[in-house]
């Protein structure tokens, strides 16, 4: 009850002692709480109203993830900065964009910044695409350290655990056997799918099914990353709608419902400027940020 204490009045909060439970002021009338408790009905009805916005208040940060908590920094102190620390635990994070504007890039910068303190975790990196660059993260591994303070090292390489999934079936096998298995012995803080959009393409569409397959892996993302505190970021690509002449993220509603946050990377393709733009967040304001990708990482 301390929590609710300090948001009363003294001539309240000291009659607390005497109260079961919150729910036991929240289902009782206001007349009750004045004749159990001696106090007015004034002070019970402001009792009331103070413990359903501690209440309520709980749920909503709790099912946004936006409770004071670590974030996951970049090292790119202008996304940090845009994001407010990084990017949140608990949620399904998504980053699309054209092909060559840096989504990659960024999830390595991830893979190596998730092993810096305070975290100090491993990465779970699914690759879609036929060979993974490891020469590039082991380019990151030495160069991305010294935006947290530290010595890069080669040996961060091996706190990246990278699987090959180029169907669905394959996916589902890491996500529903071999990760939680990982899980039980070492300390994955950064799930990284690149890319969920490839998972699903085909040619012969079938949206009933493609759907079902969406909603499986998405929950068992959403549970891994709220039982185990994980970061999860999954790249997509880009679609074009020939009906607006616009183009947004690949899969449409099936895998929009369960993104949390949103993240769009584009490049000006005249100067290598890259842009990073808040699409969607809770708890962020739709805003952008430019940065450019050397050898040594975001910047």
């Amino acid at each position: 009850m301390d929590f609710l204490k300090e948001k009363l009045p003294e001539k309240i909060a000291h009659k607390l002692s005497e109260v079961e439970s919150i729910k036991e002021i929240l289902i009782s009338e206001a007349i009750s709480l004045h004749k159990k408790y001696t106090i007015s009905i004034q002070e019970s009805e402001h009792l009331q109203k103070i413990a359903a916005e501690v209440v309520i208040g709980d749920r909503i940060k709790d099912a946004l993830g936006i409770e004071d908590c670590l974030r996951l920094r970049t090292g790119c102190a202008q996304i940090d900065d845009l994001t407010r620390g990084g990017f949140r635990f608990k949620m399904i994070n998504e980053v699309y964009g054209e092909a060559g504007v840096g989504k990659t890039q960024l999830c390595l910068q991830l893979a190596v910044a998730v092993q810096m303190p305070p975290i100090s975790g491993a990465a779970f990196y699914v690759c879609t695409d036929k060979s993974f660059p490891a020469n590039r993260l082991l380019e990151l591994s030495l160069s991305v350290p010294s935006a947290f303070g530290l010595s890069g090292d080669e040996s961060l390489m091996d706190k990246v655990f990278v699987e090959h999934s180029m169907d669905f079936i394959a996916l589902r096998r890491l996500l529903f056997v071999k990760l939680p298995k990982l899980l039980e012995n070492v300390r994955i803080s950064l799930v990284v799918i690149d890319s969920i959009a490839a998972i699903f393409r085909s040619e012969d569409i079938k949206y009933l099914e493609r759907s079902k397959e969406i909603d499986d892996i998405c929950r068992q993302l959403n549970h891994l990353a709220r039982t185990h505190n994980l970061v999860v970021v999954c790249v997509n690509q880009v679609t074009d709608d020939p009906n607006s002449d616009t183009s947004g993220p690949s899969l449409g509603n099936a895998w929009a419902n369960y993104v949390v946050c949103r993240f769009l990377i584009e490049r000006d393709w005249t100067n290598g400027i890259r842009r990073f733009r808040v699409v969607n967040a809770p708890y962020l304001k739709p805003d952008a940020c430019r940065f450019i990708i050397t050898q040594s990482g975001l910047h």
